[in-house]
């Protein structure tokens, strides 16, 4: 979020920026607010008036939830990955999650996991219009289901 000036008719006399960063697990955080920084300065020095009144620069209120990974060859991946091609008969496909869940505190504690669900964050997540397609949430509980059954060696 960009806020800056005090009236809409002029030039502003300041501006602050929140913004939001997700970074893999293994970067640091004090690495990232680092390179924000310095990228800053360095965009701000190609301007003549800028680099006579550089910005200041402050990281206020951080919250880091910190950055998780499993190994795609974990063997609760690859049980997901069977449960969901025989639920929906596709391909699973693995990725990054570009947003934040209980999984990041869960694997702190050294416990693996996997971030599985219907919709993605294209939906509107947060919004006042979010919305997930009914056959995803099908699809999903199928492939839950079906986890369930292979992981437990229920018959």
């Amino acid at each position: 979020m960009i806020r800056a000036g005090d009236y809409i008719a002029s030039v502003p006399a300041w501006a602050k920026a929140d913004l939001q960063c997700y970074h893999p697990p293994w970067i640091k955080p004090e690495d990232v607010f680092r390179e924000i920084k310095e990228r800053t300065l360095n965009y701000t020095s190609t301007d003549e008036w800028l680099r006579e009144n550089p910005p200041k620069i402050e990281f206020g209120a951080i919250f880091v939830w910190p950055p998780y990974e499993t190994d795609i060859d974990h063997p609760g991946c690859q049980t997901l990955a069977e449960a969901w091609k025989r639920a929906t008969g596709r391909q699973a496909q693995f990725s990054g999650f570009k947003a934040v869940d209980d999984l990041a505190f869960v694997q702190a504690l050294g416990i693996p996991g996997v971030s599985f669900g219907p919709g993605d964050l294209s939906m509107g997540a947060h919004g006042p219009d979010e919305y997930v397609p009914v056959q995803q949430v099908i699809d999903c509980t199928r492939a839950l289901a079906c986890m369930i059954v292979d992981w437990c060696g229920i018959e």
